[in-house]
This record gives structure tokens, C-alpha cells and sequence, in this order.
């Protein structure tokens, strides 16, 4: 696993600049292609880099509980500005932003694709890259199976918000909106 890091970060660290404009996977991006790649190595040799059930629970959920509290502590200071300018609008904002892609694609999936509630429920957390709902879901049902259907639409969305920027695209919105 450090080897896995320690790789993620060296290839995040490289900028290729074509015509005055500078490309890099970043640290998401790096983190992402070196976990891809070092995962599919580990199925291939199963036998190497096995950690214990125990150990991998501990860092996924301290490894979860932690990047919640970066990115809320990060966007802490762009809410208040927000806050200020657009007063409630901006929960309104939030509310629709965060359900409705979900609540429409649960029904067109469901209703137009005829998927089934399982796929709809792992692909939805997976799309949405929430972790943490899959993980609830998991416990709730006491079954790993909406992982399935989590798992392609998570390293889609993850590849979508790497390549999207969405930090500068958030900028962009909130200056348009205000």
C-alpha cells in the first residue's frame, strides 16, 4: 500500500504542458490510476499484499471519516461567502443539486431501463461516489452485493470529477448564480 502511494503521488507530480497549458492527473487522478492498477496486481498474485479484514475496516473507515473532514473543512470557507451573498438560496441550490439527478435517474432506471432495485441502489451510490452510502446500504441489508453494480459507475464518476475540475467548475456556478 505505500508503494501504491508513494507511485500515486510521483505520477501526480507530473505536468505535461502542450501549448502554454498545463495537463496533470493531480493527486485524485494519480491516486485513482495507481489504486486501478494496483489492485488489478494484487488479483492477478493474490497472494501478495494481503491485509488482514480487520486492518482494511480500520482504514476504510478512518480513511472515509477523514476526507469528510478535509473536504468540509476545505469548503467551509467558499459556504460562509455563499451563505453571505445568496442567504438561503444556496441550501435550495444544494437540495436540488444533490437529490434530483439522483431521484430522476432512480426513475428513468427503474421505470424506462427496467433495471432492478439492487443495481439501481449500487450504481446510484457508485455515480454519486458515495462511499459511505454503500457502505450503509451493505450494513443495512447485512449483504455486499450492491457493490456490483457500485463498482463501474464509481470509477466513472471518480474519472468524470477528476477531469471536470470540480472545485474551479463550483467557482464557476456559484459567480454565475450570484
Amino acid at each position: 500500500m505505500s508503494i501504491d502511494i508513494f507511485l500515486g503521488i510521483l505520477l501526480g507530480a507530473i505536468v505535461i504542458t502542450i501549448h502554454k497549458i498545463p495537463l496533470t492527473l493531480g493527486g485524485g487522478g494519480s491516486a485513482l490510476f495507481a489504486g486501478l492498477y494496483f489492485g488489478w496486481l494484487q488479483q492477478k498474485h493474490p497472494t501478495t499484499g494481503i491485509i488482514p479484514p480487520s486492518t482494511r475496516w480500520l482504514l476504510k473507515s478512518l480513511c472515509l471519516n477523514l476526507f469528510i473532514a478535509v473536504v468540509g473543512l476545505q469548503a467551509g470557507s467558499g459556504f460562509v461567502t455563499a451563505l453571505k451573498e445568496m442567504g438561503w438560496l444556496v441550501f435550495v441550490i444544494g437540495v436540488l443539486v444533490s437529490i434530483l439527478p439522483h431521484f430522476l435517474t432512480l426513475l428513468f432506471s427503474r421505470f424506462v431501463l427496467k433495471m432492478n432495485i439492487v443495481d439501481n441502489i449500487g450504481s446510484l451510490c457508485g455515480s454519486g461516489t458515495i462511499t459511505a452510502a454503500l457502505n450503509a446500504v451493505n450494513a443495512e441489508t447485512d449483504s455486499s452485493v450492491f457493490a456490483l453494480s457500485y463498482t463501474p459507475t464509481y470509477a466513472l464518476g471518480n474519472i468524470f470529477l477528476t477531469v471536470m475540475a470540480p472545485s474551479s467548475c463550483g467557482n464557476l456556478s456559484l459567480r454565475v448564480i450570484s
